[in-house]
């Protein structure tokens, strides 16, 4: 019994540590959120985020189409349905293609005592013969979390205007 006692202990304290590790500067986190293109990546990195973080995003169409916001927690994300086969997003989406993206740059601000970072790309795209550029800008809210930087807020916005 006493081995036992001694072993779950000591997992329990590792499990701690390991939780409790810095994960490195507010910019990795966005690095990282920005270089994971696949489902993998995504889940590999569900502790850069917030247990109560959210994702807001706006698109912006301008004259030509109705603007629209949408939002949910974090913790939700594997219970969503998958946009990409929503029959409504894949037809609105027909014909479009990127055709380039600019470099990414990135501010970074304090507010509040929370790290602010502000990544912005200027995507250009083809859609249905028409060509635009369009402005992807994401806001990271970074606090700390059990002595670790995490992602608290995140919202993206995609100026097609």
């Amino acid at each position: 019994m006493k081995r036992i006692t001694a072993t779950a202990i000591g997992l329990v304290l590792a499990a701690g540590l390991a939780y409790a590790t810095p994960t490195g500067k507010a910019e990795d986190l966005v690095d990282r959120y920005h270089t994971a293109t696949t489902e993998a990546g995504i889940s590999a990195n569900w502790r850069d985020w917030h247990p109560d973080a959210s994702h807001q995003v706006h698109v912006l169409t301008g004259l030509a189409g109705q603007d629209f916001s949408f939002s949910y927690a974090i913790s939700e994300w594997e219970t969503l349905p998958d946009w990409q086969n929503n029959p409504e997003v894949v037809e609105a989406m027909e014909g479009y293609s990127e055709v380039g993206r600019s470099e990414r740059q990135q501010t970074l601000e304090t507010q509040e005592g929370m790290a602010v970072i502000t990544t912005t790309v200027k995507v250009q795209y083809d859609w249905d013969g028409y060509k635009g550029t369009m402005t992807e800008t994401d806001r990271f809210e970074i606090t700390t979390l059990a002595g670790r930087s995490v992602i608290r807020r995140l919202t993206s916005t995609y100026d097609y205007r």
